[in-house]
Order: C-alpha cells, then sequence, then structure tokens
C-alpha cells in the first residue's frame, strides 16, 4: 500500500472518448513529488516539438499533489500544464481552492487530456466511474453561470471552467475555478481546453487519502498554526484583503508600478494609487473573507459592489496582480472600476496580468505615434486613466472581437510584431507578461523573471537580497536555491504562501510523515531543481535557448537606477548559467542530468 499518492492518472481522449485509469510508478511519483515536478515529466513525455498549441496533438494535464485530499492547508491548488499559445513553449498555471482534494479523494493524482473533441463536453469524476457529458447547453456561458449549472447537476462537486475566451481560443484564457477566486490564469491554458472543446471539469471524491504517519503528521499541524500565526507576510493578508492587502507595503518599497512600469506610483500620485489598494476597497465595499480548502488565513475577499449592468451583486475581490494590471499600469484609479474589470476578466476566463500589461502597451504605443489608426476601431479613443475605456478593451480581449480586441488578445509581444514597433516597451519575458513586482524591490526577482521556463513568474521565486557583502557568485546561487526550494513547494503543491512560513527541514519532515518513504531537504532541492532542467529541456527541443533568457530593456534601466548593488544584468547571467552548467546552446552538461536523474531526449 502506498500513502498520500493515488499512483493513478486519468487519460482522456477527447478524440474517442476513451477513458483509461493508467498506473503510475511509486519511483516516478517518489522522484517528482506531484504538482509541477510531475506536469514537466507527463508534458515532457508527452508533447513532440512539432506540435500545435490549439491542435488534438497537445496535452493539457492537471496535476495535484501527494498532501492533496488531506486535511493539510492550503493542499486543494492543481498545477496545469501544457504547450502555452501565448508563448509557443512550455506553459503552466496553478489555482487554489477545492479542486484538487476531490480530485485526489476521487483516487488520482493528474488528469491527461489529448485529442479534441467533435462537441463541446465535460468530464464528470467521481470514486465510481468517470464519464463525458454533451457540453452545448453550457457553450458560451461565461465561468460563474457555468459553475453554478454544474453544482445544480452535481451538487457537493468542484468545478473548473472555461468562460468565452477559452471557447474563442483567446491566447491569454484562463480557466476559473470557485466563482472566480481561484483562478488557472497564466500562459492561456484555457485556450488548450477550447481547443479541445472541454468546458469544465467537475469533480467529487470522498475516499480518504492515507497518510503513512499520522501522529507525525498531526504534530506537524499544530506546530504549523504556530508558524503561520508568527509569519508578517501571512498576517498582512489574512487581517483582510489578500494580496491587495500588501498593496501600501508594495507602494512603499517602490514594487508597484505605473503606467505600463515607465512611472514611479509617487509620479503618478500616491492619492490616486491608494484609493485602488485592498484596505481602500474594503473601506467603501462591504466584503467578505473567503478561503481555499482547509487553509487558516482565508487570503481570498468577496464584495457586494454595483456589477457592470448595475445591479448590486458578488464579485471576487481583485488580488494585487489585478489592481495593479488592471488599474496602475493603465493610471486608473476608480476602484470600483478596478474591481469590475478584475470580475468581467474572471467571468470571461482570462488572465489580468496580460490582458492589463497588454493594454498598458497598447496606451503607450499610441501615445508614442507608432499604433496605426487603422487598427484602432473607430468608437475607441486611446488614452491612459480612462477607465470606461479599460473595461470595453477587457470585453472586446476577451471576446477576441475583430479590430482591436483580437489585436491585443495575442500579448504585448505578439501584438507588437504585428504592428511592427513597440516590442522594446512590451514589459514580457518568452512572450509572458511580467508579474507586477519589481526586481528592484525584491532583488533577485530578475533571475528567476529571467530565466524561468515559462516566462517572467513570481511564483517560483528566487528572492535574495543582494547585502553588502554579496558576490555576484554567492547572490546568485542563493536564487538558485530559492527557486530550487519553490519548484519542490509547486511539486508538494501547496500554497506559496504558507510554504513561504516553512523551511526545507520541515518541509521534509511533513513529505515523509504524509508518504512514508524518507525525504531530506536536499531531496527536497533536487527535486525542484529537475523540474526546472526539465522544463528547459522542453523548451530547448523547441528551439528556445539562452536567448531567450532576458529582460525588458526599462526594467534593467531601473534596476540600474536602484540603490541596488549587483545591476550588472550579463554577469548575473554568465553566473547563472556557470552554476546551472549550462553551455553556449543552453544545453544542461551531462553530469547535471544524471545528478538530478533525467534521461535527455531532444
Amino acid at each position: 500500500m502506498s500513502y498520500a499518492w493515488r499512483e493513478r492518472y486519468l487519460d482522456v481522449n477527447l478524440t474517442t472518448g476513451e477513458i483509461k485509469a493508467e498506473k503510475m510508478s511509486l519511483e516516478v511519483l517518489r522522484t517528482t513529488i506531484g504538482g509541477i515536478g510531475l506536469a514537466a515529466q507527463l508534458i515532457y513525455d508527452e508533447v513532440l516539438p512539432d506540435v500545435d498549441p490549439l491542435g488534438p496533438e497537445n496535452v493539457l494535464a492537471f496535476v495535484a499533489g501527494p498532501l492533496g485530499g488531506t486535511t493539510w492547508a492550503g493542499t486543494g491548488r492543481l498545477v496545469v500544464a501544457g504547450l502555452s499559445p501565448l508563448t509557443g513553449i512550455w506553459g503552466e498555471a496553478s489555482l487554489g481552492g477545492y479542486f484538487a482534494t476531490h480530485l485526489k479523494r476521487c483516487g488520482y493524482d493528474a488528469l491527461v487530456f489529448r485529442g479534441a473533441s467533435p462537441m463541446p463536453v465535460t468530464l464528470f469524476i467521481d470514486e465510481n466511474h468517470p464519464e463525458l457529458s454533451p457540453a452545448d447547453h453550457l457553450w458560451g456561458q461565461e465561468t460563474y453561470q457555468t459553475e453554478e449549472l454544474l453544482l445544480e447537476q452535481y451538487p457537493d462537486a468542484e468545478v473548473i471552467t472555461i468562460g468565452p475566451a477559452g471557447e474563442r481560443l483567446v491566447p491569454m484564457a484562463s480557466l476559473v475555478h470557485h466563482r472566480g477566486n481561484n483562478i488557472a490564469a497564466r500562459c492561456g491554458l484555457g485556450a488548450v481546453a477550447g481547443s479541445k472543446r472541454l468546458k469544465a471539469i467537475v469533480a467529487r471524491g470522498e475516499s480518504e487519502v492515507p497518510i503513512a504517519d499520522p501522529q507525525a503528521f498531526k504534530q506537524l499541524k499544530q506546530e504549523a498554526v504556530q508558524l503561520f500565526n508568527e509569519n508578517d507576510f501571512i498576517q498582512v493578508i489574512r487581517r483582510g484583503g489578500g494580496t491587495a492587502a500588501a498593496a501600501p507595503i508594495a507602494i512603499e518599497m517602490a514594487d508597484l508600478t505605473a503606467r505600463n512600469w515607465d512611472l514611479d506610483v509617487s509620479e503618478w500620485g500616491l492619492n490616486e494609487v491608494s484609493k485602488i489598494t485592498g484596505p481602500a476597497m474594503q473601506a467603501q465595499f462591504p466584503a467578505k473573507k473567503d478561503t481555499c480548502y482547509a487553509c487558516p488565513v482565508a487570503c481570498k475577499w468577496t464584495v457586494t459592489a454595483a456589477k457592470i449592468n448595475g445591479s448590486e451583486g458578488h464579485m471576487a475581490g481583485p488580488e494585487y496582480e489585478s489592481l495593479a494590471g488592471l488599474g496602475a499600469q493603465a493610471q486608473v484609479s476608480d476602484p470600483l472600476a478596478v474591481i469590475q474589470a478584475a470580475d468581467l476578466c474572471n467571468r470571461l476566463g482570462i488572465d489580468t496580468i496580460s490582458v492589463g500589461a497588454t493594454i498598458a502597451w497598447a496606451l503607450e504605443a499610441h501615445e508614442k505615434g507608432i499604433f496605426p489608426a487603422k487598427l484602432i476601431d473607430d468608437d475607441l479613443e486611446l488614452r491612459w486613466g480612462d477607465a470606461g475605456l479599460v473595461l470595453e478593451l477587457v470585453k472586446r480581449i476577451g471576446e477576441n472581437r475583430p479590430g482591436l480586441g483580437a489585436l491585443l488578445a495575442q500579448g504585448s509581444r505578439r501584438a507588437a510584431q504585428i504592428v511592427g514597433a513597440g516590442e522594446e516597451f512590451a514589459i514580457q519575458v518568452k512572450g509572458l507578461e511580467l508579474p507586477f513586482h519589481h526586481p528592484r524591490a525584491l532583488r533577485g526577482l530578475e533571475i528567476a523573471y529571467a530565466t524561468i521556463p515559462r516566462g517572467a513568474t513570481h511564483n517560483e521565486e528566487g528572492v535574495a537580497w543582494d547585502w553588502e557583502e554579496s558576490t555576484y557568485e554567492t547572490w546568485v546561487g542563493e536564487s538558485i536555491g530559492h527557486m530550487n526550494l519553490s519548484g519542490a513547494n509547486n511539486s508538494m503543491i501547496y500554497c506559496q504562501f504558507l510554504a513561504g512560513a516553512l523551511n526545507a527541514d520541515y518541509t521534509a519532515r511533513l513529505l515523509t510523515a504524509a508518504t512514508g518513504i524518507p525525504y531530506t531537504p536536499e531531496d527536497l532541492y533536487r527535486a525542484g531543481e529537475r523540474a526546472w532542467y526539465l522544463r528547459r529541456l522542453f523548451n530547448l527541443r523547441l528551439g528556445v535557448g539562452l536567448e531567450a533568457d532576458t529582460l525588458p530593456r526599462r526594467i534593467i534601466e531601473q534596476i540600474e537606477a536602484s540603490a541596488a548593488s549587483l545591476t550588472d544584468f550579463d554577469q548575473m547571467m554568465a553566473e547563472f548559467y556557470r552554476q546551472r552548467e549550462l553551455d553556449a546552446n543552453g544545453r544542461p552538461s551531462a553530469r547535471k542530468l544524471t545528478e538530478v536523474g533525467i534521461a535527455e531526449k531532444l
């Protein structure tokens, strides 16, 4: 008998309708842990270099971790992975909530979708048998309504769905769960589901996930509560407003910027930006806390306010990234408009980061006079600070509407390439728009932005402070170590906020108690390292090498102008490649691949 892992994944061929429960070896699970590590292995093994991201040969994987289905806090999280239609390379996203809990209790560690259905379908799984059902009546519905209709049909279940954006193959489409409070937003994987005509997944599971050492597991849970209570950041987001509650701190640290990353928020106006912080929004609009499975932090929030149509109703409270992208980057300081724009993104099923960043790029391109007039819809005037314009563009992007909406739906890099200008201020890496945290404030983040395989992300961060005594060797090494541990946490997969209150020794003990397999901190670092190399090899197979490890010139210049001590980007990257053992073509050394247990196949 194995513990924590279910040793099975569900393989769903949407072309034929065949569904099979496939066995996974305990050795693969032990090595990858689950989550991003297992997703990397599945996609690397299944997706060939010449695959169209929106073609039936692409594979879409939903992967839980070993703690999913247990009573551990924040383990309702799930990783979604596949070839990204936004970037054309490795794509991944994650979402919290409750779905992974039910997936594991149905008896599966993962779901793998291949092929494409001839008609819209929904997958329902429980402990007995999975089934595909026609979803014609759901096609065209927004995400909240789709979830409500499916919960009427499947009470006590959990739902992940796409919206109109995924159906219309918008490259930045997301997958939405729990009425907009949990989004697998990045890399356009909602469009992959749409290309497969997979409208939704429904899971309802009750089978207990066995734990190897229940007593040790219980003791670790009790210790964790104290650690969570002592963590300063957790206390900030717990008090209300989630990550949006941290916006005042981001302003103070010069982390948050405005006007397509071109203005410090103080230059825009502290009075203006303060209107769209979490505390300011919650003071103006009635708010309620929400949470993920078994989580004591409750960093999610919902708000009751006027919707776009004028009626009062439920909306998910925007996270930090949403208020930054749909507010500060476009210089919109109307809090209700920011709430409405984020809510509309959730209903349509699109990524607020990529949407906000791409709108900001378009505003700057127009301001600089490089945006061809023929590409601007006649009824629109592009100007900074126009809340109504942002709302209208969100709608047109989410609907992939011909004209400006369809252009911006391609993301900032591809839109700049289509226009033939402006790529230098498309704030993206590898085609993925940057999250709105500045490396000058969170030192070492630029290393993660430049080198994480999916493109710029802060969810597998390498933040490492450049102290006075730091050298490039020690600073980059510390950042790599943090990235590796973060990769292991994303394989566990549990909330990064909670993981930030724990250390590698604690996490290794937790994984040992859950699985019965002895893990050390070194094992965790190695698992995270392995997942990084595997995803990099996937990109290398697609012809993407070291040339893609870069940052927008604007970000580099702002770091150089800051008080940071280690600001030579080229020297940083040279040291990174040396420590990661990558040659001039970006290929890892044979020694390193052997060390992390990867059999390379390029």
